[in-house]
């Protein structure tokens, strides 16, 4: 929608592109072909499959799987399966490892766990990197002691690096903030851990 000035809805929906004399002129499109599904017959089993959920009245409450996709009942047996250990035991030498995998979760908790076994996995050495361990504090001098470190590092959000970040040559990781927005160091840029200090 176009924006104009002191203008009301109506000024605004008057100035829209298929409000002006020119629209006519314009061909109109359609698209028959998707183009976020990859060829293969799998593929667009899938596509079809998730298409149809949310008309078909057997998808509503607890669905049954099509055969394509493997049934994994435990996070270990996910994590081998979409993390085999050979893909692991070179993620070490090659950056892009993690690049074409991914595993998508709705709660943070899982999300840990999951992160725990996948670095577990991955062969060397664990770093641990601890975040500031004290409270700020706005009123009287001498509060913020008053918070103990266990307290303070037991507090993980969603929107914050873990207190106590883990990593390994090899591992992914997710940016968090847009440190360089020009060379691609952007929020949500997954990166793999090269080399630590």
């Amino acid at each position: 929608m176009p924006v104009v000035r002191r203008g009301n809805r109506h000024a605004t929906v008057a100035a829209c592109l298929q409000r002006s004399m020119l629209w006519s002129s314009f061909p109109i499109l359609s698209l028959h072909e998707n183009m976020h599904v990859h060829p293969g017959e799998a593929n667009y089993e899938f596509a079809n499959w998730l298409r149809q959920m949310s008309y078909l009245s057997c998808y509503q409450g607890t669905m049954p799987l099509p055969n394509f996709i493997p049934l994994c009942t435990t996070i270990d047996q996910l994590c081998t399966h979409v993390f085999p250990s050979t893909l692991l035991s070179i993620a070490h030498q090659n950056p892009s490892t993690f690049a074409q995998r991914a595993i998508l979760n709705m709660r943070n908790d899982t999300i840990a766990a999951i992160n725990q076994k996948v670095l577990q996995d991955i062969p060397g050495t664990v770093c641990e990197y601890y975040s500031i361990d004290q409270a700020e504090s706005i009123g009287n001098a001498g509060d913020e002691n008053q918070l103990p470190v266990e307290y303070l590092q037991s507090l993980n959000l969603a929107s914050l690096p873990p207190s106590k970040l883990q990593l390994k040559v090899g591992a992914p990781v997710i940016l968090l903030r847009n440190l360089y927005p020009k060379e691609g160091l952007c929020n949500g840029t997954r990166m793999t851990v090269t080399h630590m200090q």
